[in-house]
């Protein structure tokens, strides 16, 4: 039950917008993303993971509003070894309307 409220938004990323390929449109189609979230579906929370050595990433999710809440440790196996990924997330409240 508590899953659906909730949505990661690098799969909705990936799938609804293949061609963003610019770190200038990225703001722009994340928060359209929030706001379908939380205003079109009603979702409560949406979390995102970025590398933590990727700082570009962080300041786009720290822009968005998104809360850091922590490091998740060896969650993807890259051809060099495992992956660290830093978790940021949103509640609905947090969001403007």
């Amino acid at each position: 039950m508590i899953e659906e409220r909730m949505v990661a938004l690098r799969p909705l990323i990936a799938a609804d917008f293949p061609a963003v390929h610019s770190w200038a449109q990225l703001p722009e189609v994340c928060t359209r993303l929030l706001n379908l979230a939380f205003h079109t579906f009603g979702r409560h929370r949406v979390h995102a993971t970025c590398d933590p050595r990727n700082l570009a990433s962080a300041r786009v999710l720290t822009k968005l509003g998104m809360t850091h809440e922590g490091r998740l440790r060896e969650t993807l196996l890259l051809r060099d070894g495992w992956r660290d990924s830093d978790l940021y997330a949103i509640l609905t409240h947090e969001w403007p309307s």
